[in-house]
């Protein structure tokens, strides 16, 4: 009963990525093809602002964590059916602590980014040292389970931490920065390197006077030690002596 002609145009203005300004009309005339018929004509105008941002919300995943402290018998830094736990050891899941049950198990539900999991060296066996890292970061994905096992072993030796102590309180703590690569000396001779937790050993050392090295070329340049270059130590037969080494930014 009728036909019509349409025309729509529109501008838009933006002044950045995440924002703009729009303007659209659209016109159209309609006229009647039998008696009895209106003609009409009629427009639309629209007019507005787009735009985009960031919520400042964010949801950290929630995981699983679990593993053992346990008597690393034949050495190869993994817990076999046949190795014993160890009770009663303190376990750091971020600001939290778990006391390793009579297996050495131990096991929480975290919320979090990432979180560092780590032994607290006091509280194992005088006798004790560490066949692994003492402590570990996990990255968490939402709803995965993850499996850290600490394996102790009764030998003399040294370790510690390298770290950028961040709240200056002499400790590494989750919110510290770990230093890898760093280069410790021992007794001038035996040199080793912190890995991905800055976390560096040295094992089956002879009971006795022993001299630690910081090899200050191995370090960030904007890192300085917070303890002296060269230190001595004296250590106990069967003992875990701990030696940790916090930085400070120049």
């Amino acid at each position: 009963g009728e036909d019509s002609l349409g025309v729509t145009l529109g501008i838009t203005y933006r002044p950045s990525p995440d924002f703009e300004f729009f303007l659209t009309g659209s016109m159209r005339n309609s006229w009647a093809e039998k008696a009895g018929q209106d003609a009409y004509n009629d427009a639309t105008i629209r007019w507005g602002i787009r735009s985009s941002w960031d919520l400042p919300f964010s949801w950290n995943p929630k995981g699983y964590i679990s593993g053992f402290v346990f008597r690393d018998l034949n050495g190869n830094m993994k817990k076999d059916s046949l190795e014993p736990g160890i009770p009663d050891v303190t376990v750091k899941v971020g600001k939290k602590e778990l006391i390793t049950d009579s297996n050495g198990e131990y096991n929480i539900k975290v919320k979090a980014k990432k979180v560092l999991v780590a032994v607290d060296a006091e509280t194992i066996p005088a006798d004790y040292v560490f066949s692994t890292s003492s402590s570990k970061i996990v990255e968490i994905n939402n709803n995965k389970t993850y499996t850290i096992d600490f394996g102790l072993t009764t030998q003399s030796g040294i370790y510690g931490i390298v770290f950028y102590d961040a709240n200056n309180n002499k400790k590494p703590d989750s919110g510290d920065d770990f230093i890898s690569s760093a280069g410790i000396i021992l007794d001038g001779a035996d040199k080793v390197f912190t890995d991905s937790e800055g976390v560096y050993f040295f094992r089956d050392i002879i009971p006795g006077q022993h001299t630690i090295k910081i090899d200050i070329n191995s370090l960030p340049i904007k890192y300085i030690p917070l303890v002296k270059l060269r230190t001595k130590i004296e250590l106990q037969e069967g003992i875990t002596y701990v030696f940790h080494i916090p930085l400070r930014k120049k």
